[in-house]
């Protein structure tokens, strides 16, 4: 992608359309979305909090479920104080068939 970002060349509509790429790729980076991380193989068991490391360089602004192995039931984001900055965490009210795993997308 740099290629096309960085190019320089004698044909002035070629190099338009790469300052438009450009400034299209810099309005996709500042939406939050994209500054996500996925986390696999989380288990997550029912009526328990689970803790999830995020890595993220800020605090959690979002996240989505990409993928799970069983059907849940009332899955949420805890927001009590004593959960970190650093950590997301979960809790399912209904798990069925024992403990799953699931996988999220965290912005």
């Amino acid at each position: 992608m740099k290629r096309v970002l960085q190019l320089n060349h004698k044909d002035a509509q070629l190099t338009r359309h790469a300052g438009d790429v450009k400034q299209a790729i810099s309005e996709l980076q500042d939406i939050p979305l994209t500054q996500g991380v996925l986390i696999e193989g989380i288990p997550l068991a029912q009526a328990t909090a689970t803790f999830v490391a995020h890595g993220l360089s800020s605090r959690v602004r979002g996240w989505v479920l990409v993928d799970t192995n069983r059907a849940i039931a009332g899955l949420r984001r805890l927001r009590a104080s004593e959960v970190k900055d650093t950590h997301l965490a979960l809790y399912a009210d209904t798990v069925t068939s024992g403990p799953a795993t699931i996988s999220v997308w965290v912005f």
